[in-house]
C-alpha cells in the first residue's frame, strides 16, 4: 500500500469511496454522493495537501487538507469500511499532518462529531487535543429587503477585487496573524458553491463573510444560506446585528429560507446575542487542535471546518 496525492483524475473514484466510507452517517442504508463540484473545491484548498491509500489500482481511503493562510484544518478523511482497523487512516492522519506543519501552518486542527467515539480516540492518540464545540445556530430568513452595506467580491472588476482583498486580508490578519478566509470565500465564488460578501463600506470594510449556496451532496434539499467563515472586526452588538441583518436580506434575495452560521461555544456574548435575536442550535461539532496560534480576544471569528 502506498500513501500519495491526490489527482484531478482522481476525484471521481474518491467521490464514489466517500460514499462507501459514509454511508448511513444520518439515515441507515443511505449513501450520499458528494457534488463534483464541491470535491473539486475542496481539492483545490490545498492540492498538495490531499491524499489516498492505494493498494494494486483500488483506492481505500482518503484525506483532505485546507490551507488558509497559516491555518490548517483536515477533512474530509475516510477508509472503506473493509480497510478499517489495519493503519490506513493512522497513516493518513500523519501525512497530513506532516504536509501541514511543512506548510507553515501556525494552527492546525479539524472537527468531528462528538459521538463518533473511534474517531475522538485516534485524533486524541495522534495529539489532538478537544477545544470547544462549534454551534451550528440558524434563523427562518425574515427580511425582505437587503438592509446595511454591503460588497459582492464576484461583481468587482480586477481592480476593485485586488483592493477589497487586501482590506479584508488585513481584518483576518488582526484577528490571528496569517489566517486568511479570503482564499476559501474566492474559491466558493469561482466555483458557484457559494459568496463572499464584504460588510460595511466598500472601501473600509468592517467584516466579510463567506456564505455556502449549493448542496454539498447531490440531491440535497438545500435552502440555507450557510455562513462558513464570518470575521468581523471589533464592534457593539448592534454592529454585529446589523450585518447579520445585512446576511439575511441577501439570503433572501437568494431564495433561501434559512440563515445558518457557526459559533464558537466559548464565545458566550455572541450566543447570548444570537439567542436573543431569534437564533436556536441546528447541531455540533467537536473542534479538535492539534496545535494553535492565539486569537486575538474581542474580535468577531466564526468558523466551519467540517468540509
Amino acid at each position: 500500500m502506498k500513501i500519495r496525492r491526490i489527482t484531478e483524475s482522481d476525484l471521481p473514484a474518491v467521490r464514489k469511496l466517500d460514499a462507501i466510507a459514509w454511508a448511513g452517517l444520518f439515515k441507515k442504508g443511505k449513501t450520499s454522493y458528494r457534488t463534483l463540484v464541491n470535491l473539486a473545491t475542496n481539492w483545490s484548498d490545498d492540492r498538495r495537501g490531499c491524499f489516498v491509500a492505494e493498494h494494486e489500482g483500488n483506492l481505500l481511503g482518503y484525506i483532505f487538507c485546507h490551507l488558509w493562510g497559516r491555518l490548517g484544518v483536515i477533512g474530509t478523511f475516510g477508509v472503506n469500511p473493509r480497510w478499517r482497523g489495519t493503519g490506513i487512516g493512522r497513516r493518513l492522519l500523519e501525512r497530513s499532518i506532516g504536509h501541514l506543519e511543512a506548510s507553515g501552518c501556525t494552527t492546525i486542527g479539524l472537527e468531528t462529531r462528538p459521538d463518533n467515539a473511534y474517531n475522538v480516540g485516534l485524533y486524541l492518540a495522534h495529539g489532538f487535543r478537544p477545544k470547544y464545540l462549534t454551534l451550528v445556530m440558524e434563523r427562518p430568513v425574515t427580511n425582505r429587503v437587503v438592509r446595511g452595506r454591503f460588497v459582492e467580491w464576484s461583481r468587482l472588476d480586477r481592480l476593485e477585487r485586488e483592493a477589497v482583498t487586501d482590506r479584508l486580508l488585513k481584518i483576518c490578519h488582526a484577528i490571528q496573524p496569517g489566517l486568511d478566509y479570503v482564499t476559501m470565500g474566492k474559491s466558493r465564488a469561482v466555483s458557484g458553491e457559494g459568496k463572499l460578501i464584504a460588510l460595511g463600506k466598500s472601501r473600509e470594510p468592517l467584516g466579510f463573510a463567506v456564505v455556502r449556496t449549493t448542496p454539498r451532496f447531490v440531491h440535497e434539499r438545500f435552502t440555507d444560506a450557510f455562513v462558513e467563515a464570518m470575521a468581523v472586526c471589533t464592534g457593539n452588538e448592534a454592529q454585529i446585528i446589523g450585518m447579520i441583518r445585512t446576511l439575511d436580506g441577501l439570503a433572501k434575495s437568494w431564495n433561501k429560507r434559512t440563515l445558518a452560521l457557526p459559533v464558537n461555544s466559548s464565545d458566550w456574548s455572541l450566543i447570548q446575542t444570537l439567542l436573543k435575536h431569534g437564533f436556536r442550535i441546528r447541531r455540533s461539532l467537536l473542534r479538535m487542535i492539534y496545535k494553535e496560534r492565539p486569537v486575538t480576544p474581542g474580535m468577531v471569528n466564526m468558523s466551519f471546518w467540517a468540509m
